[in-house]
């Protein structure tokens, strides 16, 4: 479960896209779900610098594509 709350961390941290559209991307998730697994997410980053580094990483290699 958690690299599908990874991506809807991302899809709202870096192309600022709404819980509902995150859901429909996703197959029809309820928003509350992209909203629950969301901040999942963003509290496990500030607790767990491994967890960062990884989503650090991920936002690299998108950009440098």
């Amino acid at each position: 479960m958690k690299p599908r709350q990874i991506i809807m961390y991302l899809l709202r941290e870096e192309l600022k896209h709404s819980y509902p559209a995150i859901g429909r991307k996703l197959g029809g998730k309820d928003h509350t779900t992209i909203i629950y697994g969301y901040e999942k997410i963003k509290k496990e980053i500030e607790q767990n610098e491994v967890l960062a580094e990884e989503i650090k990483l991920i936002r690299q290699r998108i950009i440098s594509g």
